[in-house]
């Protein structure tokens, strides 16, 4: 959902959240008052993590997600994608200088950017997983920041903002319920959920109305 707003006949403003494609007929979704929809979220993940058991499943979740990011494999694997890039980097570049008409060329030189960034894109990536590497978390460590996190009013626009920013990876907006993906844990798989397997997963796993983790 994409947020808009717009001015009443009293002049007044209303903010909202509406479907990408409801503008050209593709979503039949209502849209979503604003205020409404950030306080509903904030709160819920303000209720859900201040219960001690969903505070140690989320720092659990945390921390098996670091060792598994920061592990050799994670490494050896972003090394192999950046030699892989480079070696496309270099057949682009014997490709450019053969080239014989300037649109080939174009597209050539279009293709080596993008490898570019994505070089460098990766090279972050392990440069930020060597930084993080021999640091040591535990689950007290993460549970004293879940409740420094806490801290604060759900109604408070800063604070929902914070809460959301930091803890909110997806959300699934329903006409008659909401469904909430926090960060905690594998955002590789977060980032896969389609609304498809957010609706198997409901169905089928029983998910909370706000849940870390699909599989959870």
């Amino acid at each position: 959902m994409t947020a808009g707003g717009g001015t009443s006949h009293t002049g007044a403003k209303h903010y909202y959240y509406i479907c990408h494609s409801k503008r050209k007929g593709g979503c039949h979704k209502s849209s979503e008052n604003k205020n409404t929809l950030e306080f509903t979220v904030a709160n819920a993940v303000y209720e859900f993590l201040s219960r001690r058991e969903n505070a140690e499943i989320a720092a659990q979740d945390t921390i098996n997600y670091y060792e598994q990011r920061t592990g050799e494999d994670s490494l050896r694997s972003i090394e192999a994608r950046i030699r892989h890039a480079q070696d496309e980097a270099e057949q682009l570049t014997n490709a450019f200088i053969l080239a014989r008409n300037d649109m080939l060329r174009a597209n050539i030189e279009k293709k080596m950017q993008e490898i570019e960034i994505l070089i460098k894109d990766l090279s972050a990536s392990k440069a930020q997983i060597e930084l993080e590497l021999g640091k040591k978390y535990t689950k007290e460590t993460i549970i004293d920041f879940i409740a420094e996190m806490l801290k604060g009013d759900p109604a408070d626009k800063e604070y929902q903002k914070q809460l959301i920013d930091n803890l909110v990876y997806k959300v699934f907006v329903y006409d008659d319920h909401i469904i909430t993906y926090l960060t905690f844990g594998n955002d590789k798989d977060i980032k896969e959920i389609s609304l498809a397997d957010n609706d198997k997963a409901i169905d089928e796993l029983k998910v909370q109305p706000l849940s870390p983790l699909v599989h959870h």
